[in-house]
């Protein structure tokens, strides 16, 4: 017999009774009705029906409403959706899991997209969206912000600095502190074009970046231990010139450093503080990834 992959997973769902699901992976409201402009709409005889379809729709199925009289389930595409009182109803919606991880293992069917997650648990943060890549092993939690675009700079001389503030969807600076604690590791993506721009000055810093709490480092990969003021290149010394980063070679061409900061306890980046592209022959593209955290 050919067994298919739904197949599987539906008989892995059904191996737990319909209160354990309920219970595990549900919050459960009786007499409350979501309201929604997008909603899809179909007949369902009992709620544990009701509950199946959404779980194998999960990528546009976050929470339901269920009219037993009639068996109507109304699978809704949000978290938060605004509710009314309706004795008629019962909504149902996914209870926030502490990581991506715990999404999948919980889950009958879960696709990468956007999962509320709860890494400090109950009575910590409010629960968050981050973007589940489901495609990693362990899932990998991403939290993107507003400056994910390459960015050119220009006409900043110390000590005068271009501020490349992040802002970080839908997060406060609490939850990210709380992801990056309850994570084993993170990881965040850094990389500097540069013609004639440097990052360090005979000692003296012409960048640096700050940490949420507004600490300023001049690390540009690795955790910064082994390399407490330089970038990637540094860690196997092979910077231009044997400078501490590529972009302090200043010899009129394009230089770039690239790489992982990996300290949880610094990450995420707050800010990226850009200097030295004061003169005409001066210039800077910076490019800022995601925060990248695994369990």
């Amino acid at each position: 017999m050919v067994c298919h992959a739904t197949e599987l997973l539906l008989f892995c769902f059904l191996c737990q009774t319909f209160g354990q699901r309920l219970n595990n992976v549900y919050k459960k409201t009786q007499g409350i009705r979501a309201q929604s402009t997008n909603v899809n709409l179909f007949h369902s005889p009992t709620l544990e029906d009701c509950l199946i379809h959404c779980e194998l729709n999960s990528a546009t199925c976050k929470s339901l409403n269920f009219k037993e009289s009639d068996g109507t389930c109304e699978a809704l595409p949000g978290h938060n959706e605004a509710t009314s009182v309706d004795s008629d109803w019962v909504f149902l919606i996914l209870q926030a899991k502490s990581s991506c991880a715990d999404w999948k293992n919980k889950q009958l069917q879960s696709p990468s997209g956007t999962y509320i997650v709860d890494p400090d648990g109950p009575g910590g943060v409010t629960p968050f969206p981050v973007e589940c890549d489901m495609a990693t092993t362990p899932p990998t939690v991403r939290v993107n912000h507003n400056q994910i675009t390459r960015k050119h700079i220009v006409g900043y001389e110390d000590p005068n600095f271009y501020e490349h503030q992040l802002v970080y969807n839908g997060v406060t600076n609490p939850q990210l502190r709380a992801l990056a604690t309850a994570s084993s590791t993170c990881r965040q993506y850094v990389k500097k074009e540069c013609y004639n721009a440097c990052t360090f000055y005979y000692g003296t810093k012409c960048d640096f970046w700050t940490t949420l709490e507004g600490e300023q480092l001049e690390y540009w990969a690795g955790n910064g231990t082994t390399v407490t003021r330089g970038c990637a290149c540094a860690l196997s010394d092979t910077c231009a010139l044997g400078e501490p980063c590529n972009c302090d070679a200043n010899d009129n061409r394009w230089r770039t450093d690239e790489g992982y900061l990996t300290a949880k306890e610094h990450l995420p980046i707050s800010a990226v503080m850009i200097g030295d592209t004061g003169k005409s022959v001066e210039q800077v593209y910076i490019t800022v990834g995601p925060l990248e955290c695994t369990p």
